[in-house]
């Protein structure tokens, strides 16, 4: 059986705070592509041991529509195979792997097979079944990436625009409103599955993938924009008694924490921050807690 492909985190520096230090923090990765069979799913990830060692699990990745400017859920078209192609993400996503595939007995987490009438099923149903065998596990989706960066600077620009793209968001990652498609999906659906959202805006101020745009401001928008993330999550959380993440990912790299991310404005709205170790595809490190 493969090893998961997550990644635990064993480093964290707490803010100052007047309250005790809270345990380590140790985040990993849950792959989209990882219903096909062909890498780890979640059922892997609990045979191995390593969910019952992680705090937050990240569900990587979710798009934006590149013409609505809104989280893009219920499309299921794969991106261009060319990673030259400036338009390799565009309208590109995973519904059926995200709620729409029925696991196999064999393959789910419990060893119960999605019934066909189920409006959840495919890879949030298994993290949903994960959380409910580690009460302490907190799930983020993860919005963005390497692929799926071009329209942020976009969506950040103006308060109108950012106001309806986080309301997108929640509306169908955290209300769990997904689209639905014969009998999956629909109003409250996916309610439950994610505690949070996790910004991955590769590279605010500078490009990450061939056409990303990018703006002079993107720096100061990421930070209003996380703003908008956390005014309208805690606003949910006031009516609904509870608390929603909202967490970035940081590159490494001076040089580009400098054109794009004011550390200093952004670590008082997120919950923490995790730190790219190395390339485009390294691992989640160095965890600064609100």
């Amino acid at each position: 059986m493969p090893m998961p492909e997550v990644t635990v985190t064993v480093t964290v520096t707490p803010r100052p705070s007047p309250s005790p230090s809270p345990r380590p923090i140790r985040v990993g990765y849950v792959p989209q592509r990882g219903a096909y069979g062909a890498t780890s799913t979640v059922r892997d990830l609990e045979e191995s041991g390593q969910a019952s060692r992680l705090t937050h699990a990240v569900y990587a990745f979710a798009n934006i529509d590149p013409t609505s400017l809104t989280c893009l859920a219920g499309v299921t078209r794969p991106p261009a195979p060319d990673p030259e192609d400036p338009d390799q993400g565009d309208g590109a996503g995973d519904a059926w792997a995200d709620y729409q595939r029925g696991f196999t007995a064999a393959e789910s987490l419990d060893g119960r097979a999605d019934p066909p009438d189920a409006r959840l099923a495919g890879n949030f149903n298994q993290l949903k079944k994960l959380k409910a065998r580690h009460s302490n596990l907190k799930t983020l989706v993860s919005i963005g990436g390497w692929t799926y960066s071009k329209y942020f600077s976009d969506v950040a620009r103006t308060a109108a625009t950012r106001q309806r793209f986080v309301k997108s968001c929640l509306d169908a990652y955290i209300r769990g409103d997904l689209p639905g498609v014969g009998s999956r999906g629909g109003p409250g659906s996916a309610a439950g599955v994610f505690d949070g959202i996790d910004v991955d805006w590769e590279w605010p101020g500078e490009e990450g993938h061939l056409g990303n745009h990018v703006g002079a401001d993107d720096r100061r928008h990421l930070t209003a924009l996380l703003a908008e993330f956390r005014a309208q999550l805690d606003a949910l959380g006031a009516a609904n008694g509870r608390h929603y993440l909202l967490t970035v990912y940081v590159p490494a790299e001076p040089g580009r924490v400098k054109a794009g991310f004011d550390l200093q404005k952004l670590t008082g709205v997120v919950d923490f921050v995790t730190v790219q170790s190395g390339g485009r595809h390294a691992l989640r490190e160095g965890t600064i807690l609100r």
